[in-house]
């Protein structure tokens, strides 16, 4: 379902079932990492911490599809303070798959560059179950990735965070063509990229992981899971560096363009025997 207010997605049960705890919408941050610090980046890129919940419904229709099977909702939003706009096309099934298209189209003035670009969700805790298609089976970035091999492999969410001694971004996977969150008896969510997206899903949230413009004391053992599940569906995460930690940026190839970009993703219902179809009404 839809919040109407807001504009977001706030709401997926595939046969009947609640998967989302939370809306889906857009993410442009990421927990800083040490190299991050070190260059600055919580200052220099702050604007983009809180521009995805800052964004602000402009627009939104609903226009069913002629042969009546199928619904399209469309909807713009707007960030005053970067001057970005998020707009987004769900196309619902009679099944229950929702495909998502996205564009991001950067405002006109100056900005600093994009730790991230894409949505996050929290979804059922019970999910607990990854299987994804893509890079694995440990955590990968876009410039430290060669090491990470494509392929189909499974863990639990909860041995997807990697225990940095300091807490920090930790998690991500690129080049995912598929991924499925499933409980025990194998119902879940399932996400297929259109072609491939990177994903996190753990059970802490960014700002568990994030100390704000300084580095925090916190160390891993010291934070407490959370219930349910982040999950974060992406189009791009800039680079982690490493060249120094005290200076040295990610470089060039690994940052985000600051550019009109586009990236689309189908959400259906993972049942044991496959798809999750919704009950005919």
């Amino acid at each position: 379902g839809f919040d109407r207010q807001q504009g977001w997605l706030n709401a997926y049960a595939p046969a009947g079932r609640e998967l989302f705890c939370g809306p889906l919408r857009p993410l442009f941050w990421r927990a800083p990492t040490d190299n991050d610090f070190g260059n600055g980046m919580p200052r220099r890129c702050a604007v983009w911490k809180e521009a995805g919940t800052r964004l602000r419904l402009e627009r939104m229709t609903v226009q069913p599809e002629a042969d009546g099977h199928r619904v399209r909702i469309h909807t713009l939003h707007h960030d005053s303070r970067t001057g970005c706009r998020w707009e987004a096309i769900y196309t619902i099934q009679g099944d229950g798959r929702v495909t998502v298209e996205n564009t991001f189209i950067p405002g006109a003035g100056p900005l600093p560059e994009l730790p991230r670009l894409g949505l996050s969700v929290l979804v059922r805790g019970d999910c607990e179950r990854a299987s994804w298609f893509g890079r694995g089976p440990w955590e990968n970035y876009a410039d430290r990735k060669t090491s990470a091999f494509m392929g189909c492999w499974e863990m639990n969410v909860s041995d997807l965070f990697h225990p940095y001694l300091r807490p920090q971004e930790t998690g991500n996977r690129c080049d995912i063509r598929w991924l499925t969150l499933k409980d025990e008896t194998g119902r879940g969510l399932r996400v297929e990229g259109q072609p491939f997206f990177e994903y996190s899903a753990l059970h802490f949230r960014v700002e568990d992981l994030d100390p704000g413009l300084e580095k925090g004391q916190t160390h891993a053992a010291e934070l407490k899971p959370r219930p349910e599940i982040q999950l974060v569906v992406g189009a791009a995460q800039m680079g982690v560096g490493g060249d120094t930690s005290w200076g040295d940026r990610p470089h060039p190839p690994y940052l985000i363009p600051l550019q009109t970009t586009r990236f689309t993703f189908v959400l259906s219902g993972q049942s044991p025997e496959g798809l999750a179809r919704t009950p005919e009404a």
